[in-house]
């Protein structure tokens, strides 16, 4: 059946048949068959030119990008709740289940929901988001997490596979996963609709607005859209505080007087 174009309007028909070549991807056995690979269905969703290189590492983080068309994949350990996640060993799995018709486990989606992650950086304006700790680069990484958590479907469709842990990963996604669980509760307290509407206006922002102006593109779109009262100030400074912990936030909510 192939990929409803229609639901994807960045993607022709010529560079959706240039990106799935036969409809299958290939399994890999090596890292370098894995990038070439990545290099080849990767390439046509990013706007900022094709795939250029990928790397693999054992750094902390679990993949990276220069927005300019270089990935970086970690090989590393992480331990969490449902075992271990190994961003490399895991995508490397999910490639091949793939190919060869077989289910994925949720580690093995989460590596293909990360290195989407990766690829919406790569649809961004390449503009600097601040220093590392910065709230501009925290909205930033909130704003992509919570685009990339929506549309890895997409990529996941486009390569022959099925998102069948997207709800999971929406909830329990390891990256940034106090920023998002905490921001999908400011929507939910400000009566903020988290569907489609939502899912546009912030594609549309990473598409065409500077890395550091996310904020106040989050704040404007939340003050209008929200079904109770709150200033843009408030907004504003509940955004951020989405580092706290969870507990922290909640009674962040109370100090601003958005919860009773």
């Amino acid at each position: 059946a192939g990929l409803d174009l229609a639901k994807y309007p960045d993607l022709t028909p010529k560079s959706y048949e240039d990106q799935r070549g036969q409809g299958v991807i290939k399994p890999v056995s090596s890292n370098e068959e894995l990038a070439s690979q990545i290099r080849e269905h990767a390439s046509p969703f990013m706007l900022n030119g094709p795939a250029q290189d990928v790397v693999f590492d054992r750094e902390r983080y679990f993949m990276a990008t220069n927005s300019r068309g270089k990935f970086w994949i970690s090989q590393r350990d992480f331990a969490h709740a449902e075992g271990t996640f190994n961003p490399a060993l895991n995508l490397k799995n999910a490639w091949n289940k793939i190919a060869t018709g077989k289910p994925l486990t949720f580690q093995d989606e989460y590596a293909v929901e990360s290195l989407w992650h990766e690829i919406v950086h790569n649809r961004q304006t390449p503009t600097n988001a601040g220093g590392q700790n910065t709230v501009s680069r925290r909205m930033m990484e909130t704003v992509t997490q919570w685009v990339a958590r929506r549309t890895y479907p997409r990529f996941m469709e486009s390569i022959g596979g099925k998102a069948a842990h997207q709800a999971k990963v929406l909830k329990e996604g390891y990256g940034y996963k106090t920023y998002i669980r905490n921001f999908d509760r400011l929507l939910s307290v400000l009566g903020v609709n988290d569907g489609p509407d939502a899912l546009a206006f912030f594609e549309e922002i990473c598409r065409t607005q500077a890395r550091k102006s996310y904020q106040s593109a989050m704040v404007d779109y939340l003050w209008r859209s929200a079904k109770v009262e709150a200033t843009k100030s408030t907004i504003r400074e509940v955004l951020g505080k989405t580092n706290y912990s969870e507990e922290a936030f909640e009674q962040w909510l109370g100090f601003y007087k958005l919860t009773h």
